[in-house]
């Protein structure tokens, strides 16, 4: 994150955001399936809007929990995959993003496969002398 940002300067994070009240359709009234839509929506075009890669190559995302920040402000936490290699992925967020200020850099870590039975973290952070924020942690 960049020293731009309101919480988190200079640690590491995935894309994060929230869906765009100008963005909503419907109001309280558009029912719970139109709100999970546009939250979901809303998750994706984050992705697009901080990395640049193209929202054709994105999975669906996945609900993978929910906490609080520092600030006691709820998170939701949602996982996408996408079709491009690490490579790809670096050069699209190089070429620049729309949210581009929000980010001095991205980095490509290599996955650590799961074993049944046993909690890992997929990668050692001190290993490569980064500070993640709480939700990457």
């Amino acid at each position: 994150r960049s020293r731009a940002v309101a919480t988190s300067a200079g640690e590491y994070n995935g894309p994060s955001g929230h869906p765009e009240p100008e963005h909503a359709v419907g109001g309280l009234d558009a029912g719970a399936d139109a709100i999970a839509d546009q939250l979901w929506a809303a998750v994706l075009a984050e992705t697009v809007e901080e990395t640049n890669v193209p929202s054709d190559t994105l999975s669906a995302p996945v609900l993978i929990g929910a906490m609080v920040d520092e600030r006691r402000k709820p998170d939701l936490l949602f996982c996408t995959s996408t079709t491009l290699s690490s490579a790809e992925v670096l050069a699209r967020y190089r070429a620049g993003a729309p949210d581009a200020w929000e980010s001095s850099g991205m980095i490509a870590v290599p996955p650590v496969p799961a074993r049944a039975g046993v909690a890992t973290r997929s990668w050692d952070c001190d290993a490569f002398g980064v500070r993640l924020t709480a939700v990457t942690q």
